[in-house]
């Protein structure tokens, strides 16, 4: 079983399960349609945060007040009805900014949010106007008018930052490896936009990453979510957003080039065990003497192993198997 076909068929069941209600369950789900009280009451209880800029700069994440949410709730409605807000809501976790009630949370809090008041104008009425015109020092006025957008990108870039570093922590990463990645996502002439747009994309990655990873062919099922965790992040770090999502978007059709095939499994390789979790395999597996099988084996090897699954198919698979173990144990020729 490929990675991509796991993984793509764990995302459709949902869309598979609602495409077969028929007539009476959707008569009965019309009958329970959210208001827009209920749907605030969930993002109060969930304690739902929302990405807020205050004209571009100063980016947040923050929870709203019981109106604001209503209000929210009440734009969301109108804009998409209850149905399907109902099928967005997650069922066993609150959700967040990065799911897809979350994005369009965030999308009509805006305009539910009171701005913050400008600070007060300058008084200049009192002022008295000079009887003679001064004339203005050019290159001191030129400076500072040159570095004010100069300061504003600046400190916009820097609210950015920190809000990619406030999502980061959100969602279980360390204080420490949320400033490498926000660093990571920032770097280069990557504006806040698309810094935003990869952390998202990143973030529905590694969400369906981490419910769907007892299922990877490589042993998935043996795995410890920090092992789960700490693989994905090095695939990101290995082959960037774009290259992660590519990699296991081509997953599920197999015949994968060896390079594609080996920059999935390496990952794993990185953060886990793969030579201590195949001898528990065999074990597990009831193989006579598996600790004789394995001993010449290395944990590179047991990589290829992997990436000729993805790359030619199982036999491929069990063909690099039987080519490195020591079948001697089994009674094999040498």
């Amino acid at each position: 079983m490929h990675l991509g076909v796991v993984l793509v068929g764990l995302m459709l069941v949902g869309s598979a399960c609602s495409d077969s209600l028929g007539p009476e369950t959707s008569s009965a789900s019309e009958a329970t349609l959210l208001t827009a009280e209920d749907l605030a009451e969930r993002f109060t209880s969930d304690q739902r945060l929302v990405y807020l800029c205050d004209e571009g700069v100063n980016c947040r994440t923050q929870a709203l007040t019981p109106d604001e949410y209503t209000c929210a709730a009440g734009r969301l409605l109108e804009q998409h009805g209850a149905e399907k807000l109902s099928d967005m809501l997650p069922i066993d976790y609150t959700g967040g900014t990065l799911d897809e009630i979350g994005f369009l949370l965030t999308g009509v809090a805006g305009t539910c949010v009171e701005p913050p008041k400008p600070p007060p104008a300058a008084t200049t009425a009192a002022t008295p106007l000079p009887t003679t015109p001064e004339v203005p020092v050019e290159t001191s006025t030129t400076t500072a008018e040159a570095a004010e957008p100069e300061n504003d990108d600046e400190d916009a870039m820097a609210g950015v930052r920190d809000a990619l570093v406030d999502l980061l922590i959100q969602r279980g990463a360390e204080p420490g490896e949320a400033e490498v990645e926000a660093d990571r996502l920032m770097a280069g002439d990557f504006d806040g936009e698309r810094a935003k747009d990869a952390l998202t994309l990143e973030m529905q990655i590694y969400e369906e990453w981490m419910l769907n990873y007892p299922f990877h062919p490589v042993m998935g099922g043996l795995w410890t979510e920090e092992e789960a965790s700490c693989a994905i992040m090095e695939m990101f770090k290995q082959s960037g957003v774009a290259g992660t999502e590519r990699l296991l978007t081509i997953a599920q059709l197999g015949a994968m080039s060896t390079e594609d095939a080996t920059a999935l499994v390496q990952p794993v390789a990185d953060c886990a065990d793969l030579r201590a979790m195949t001898l528990e395999d065999m074990r597990s597996g009831g193989v006579d003497n598996p600790e004789c099988l394995l001993a010449p084996v290395t944990e590179e090897q047991i990589v290829t192993w992997h990436a000729a699954e993805f790359s030619d198919g199982m036999d491929a698979y069990w063909d690099a198997v039987d080519r490195d173990l020591d079948l001697t144990c089994l009674g094999g020729p040498a």
